[in-house]
């Protein structure tokens, strides 16, 4: 079978006009988040998502939180009403944005540090990724890092890339 050269150089520039961003177009509003939770003493929740546009969207001691299942989904939904709750307080570019959803893409589950417990009333530290199912409509988190009363670590170099950035990123 011969390949015609117009077929080949159809498909050299098919790839060549894919930009940076066209990863972002998967339905998911909301790819990342970073939280602190504590319900020692009190309860404490804040924390921040990154959406699909790149906006830091903040949330602080929120009055009708929908949670994960026990088995890490969210319904998109409910996502949506959480994230109604937030307050943009600032951006990553697009292109920064583009890089960690590739990343998020890549991650193999499954490969995580035992869950243990290291302290006391300290509340955790906690990061996912989301990835989203248009047929479900549904999020399934992904577990970057926890840390604080209970620890566990995703060693999937991908989801600590993922980790390190939102660490990194502050939020007012």
């Amino acid at each position: 079978m011969k390949i015609k050269p117009v077929f080949v150089i159809f498909l050299v520039f098919s790839f060549l006009s894919c930009d940076d961003e066209s990863i972002l177009y998967d339905g998911a509003v909301v790819y990342f988040s970073h939280y602190y939770i504590n319900y020692a003493w009190g309860y404490n929740h804040s924390g921040f998502f990154v959406d699909n546009e790149g906006n830091l969207k903040k949330f602080s001691q929120p009055e009708n939180w929908h949670f994960l299942t026990n088995e890490g989904y969210i319904s998109a939904s409910k996502m949506e009403e959480n994230l109604k709750q937030c307050t943009i307080t600032g951006s990553v570019s697009k292109k920064e944005l583009s890089n960690y959803v590739y990343k998020m893409h890549l991650i193999v589950e499954g490969n995580y540090s035992e869950r243990k417990n290291e302290m006391f009333d300290a509340g955790s530290v906690a990061s996912y990724c989301y990835k989203y199912d248009r047929t479900t409509q549904m999020y399934k988190a992904v577990l970057l890092d926890v840390y604080g009363d209970w620890a566990q670590t995703n060693y999937d170099k991908n989801a600590q890339s993922i980790d390190a950035w939102l660490k990194s990123i502050k939020v007012n």
